[in-house]
Formats: structure tokens, C-alpha cells, sequence
């Protein structure tokens, strides 16, 4: 298993995201901090997969609201929720994440 390194506000810390739980350790300490991933990351659409990345690991450091919220301005919908981009995943097979609204999820799909 490798670690990877994160720096936040001049503390290095390592960590490792698995498919359930975030292993944590600032550099120095003996003890890891087992995070379950549905405390900080968020949802995946339809699934129950749950997305961390390292501004997420920062931002649960930093002590910042977790999940975080996205607001679809055009829409006027808050979700912590993210989905796959369907025009991206259809046309060019790529899998870009994007906050899950509803309705630009379904312009996007009319667009395909």
C-alpha cells in the first residue's frame, strides 16, 4: 500500500483512500485515523460509491463543512451529490465528475 503526501498549512500528513475508508496519518504520529468515506466524501450518483480527493482530506484537516455542497446557479438546486458529465461519457468516453443537477444532467443528456 503507498502513501501519498499532503502538506496543509506547513503539516505533512500521508493518507490513503480505499473503496470504504481514508487512512490518515500526520507525520510524526504512531496512530492512523480510519475515516469512513460517507462521512466526508461525496455521493456518486445511483451508486454508493463516495468521492474523495485530496482537497476534501484538506478541508476535513481544516476543520471546513463536509460534505461539500455545490449550488447549480442556473437552477437554483443545492446537492452534495455528484454525477458523471453524460455528454462527455457518451461522446468522448471520458468520465469527468460534475455536481448533480438534475436538470443540467438532462440538458446534457438531450444533447447527446
Amino acid at each position: 500500500m503507498s502513501y501519498r503526501k499532503l502538506n496543509v498549512n506547513g503539516v505533512e500528513y500521508r493518507y490513503v483512500i480505499g473503496k470504504k475508508l481514508l487512512k490518515l496519518q500526520k507525520m510524526g504520529d504512531k496512530k492512523f485515523e480510519l475515516i469512513p468515506n460517507e462521512k466526508i466524501g461525496n455521493q456518486l450518483y445511483n451508486t454508493e460509491i463516495f468521492v474523495v480527493t485530496p482537497g476534501v482530506i484538506r478541508d476535513f484537516i481544516l476543520g471546513n463543512q463536509l460534505p461539500q455542497e455545490f449550488h447549480c446557479n442556473r437552477h437554483d438546486v443545492t446537492t452534495s451529490h455528484l454525477a458523471y458529465n453524460p455528454f462527455d461519457s457518451e461522446i468522448y468516453g471520458k468520465h469527468h465528475l460534475m455536481m448533480d443537477c438534475p436538470e443540467c444532467r438532462h440538458n446534457l443528456e438531450m444533447d447527446i
